[in-house]
């Protein structure tokens, strides 16, 4: 059983793929993150239900959506379950959409097997991506947006608000930076005052 330091792990790369901004990015992570999702994950392709929709959805299985599916090109899957990733982090990963992404990728990886009968429920791997997604399910309060340029992050502690120091050293520059300009004048004029008063006169002993 992976430990809490794994599982985090496991989540913060989950963020990272969610991040992934084209196929070559995507082919880097599955390059540096082999094992993270089943084999061939980046070279699977599905069709999507309606043109730049969402994919794994509840209306899959109806007849329209079946009859809409036909005519569609397939798309790669990475992309699919990138778009169902995003809105899932989006509104907290509530249960349906946990679910449906734990499932997703799983089912594709039983179709490159050689045969349909596995010896036991424990022939079936967990995948980290897996685990990443149950861990943000059950703890919703890590998945999180960074403040300074709205990547997706995972926080290790409530109080997270950024997803590097980076971040989190430009947004205090800019707060100090938007209450100099709506405060500078009052604190100068202020400053100026005190440094009056506090100067001594001529001719006052020292």
């Amino acid at each position: 059983m992976a430990d809490k330091k794994t599982v985090l792990w496991d989540a913060e790369r989950l963020a990272l793929f969610s991040n992934a901004r084209d196929v070559m990015e995507v082919n880097r992570f599955c390059r540096n993150h082999g094992t993270f999702f089943p084999r061939n994950f980046q070279n699977w392709f599905v069709r999507q239900v309606a043109i730049d929709g969402p994919v794994l959805t509840t209306d899959a299985a109806s007849a329209d959506a079946v009859g809409r599916l036909k005519r569609e090109l397939p798309i790669p899957f990475w992309r699919a379950f990138q778009q169902v990733l995003c809105e899932a982090w989006r509104i907290g990963f509530p249960l349906e959409e946990c679910v449906r992404l734990i499932s997703s990728a799983a089912v594709g990886d039983r179709l490159f097997g050689k045969t349909d009968v596995e010896p036991d429920l424990s022939s079936y791997p967990v995948w980290p991506y897996q685990r990443a997604v149950m861990f943000l399910g059950t703890e919703q309060w890590r998945a999180r947006f960074c403040g300074q340029c709205g990547t997706r992050f995972v926080a290790d502690k409530p109080a997270r608000r950024f997803c590097s120091n980076k971040c989190s050293s430009k947004a205090r520059k800019d707060s100090r930076a938007v209450s100099w300009t709506k405060h500078g004048e009052k604190w100068r004029a202020t400053y100026e005052r005190k440094k009056a008063v506090d100067k001594p006169s001529k001719g006052a002993k020292r």
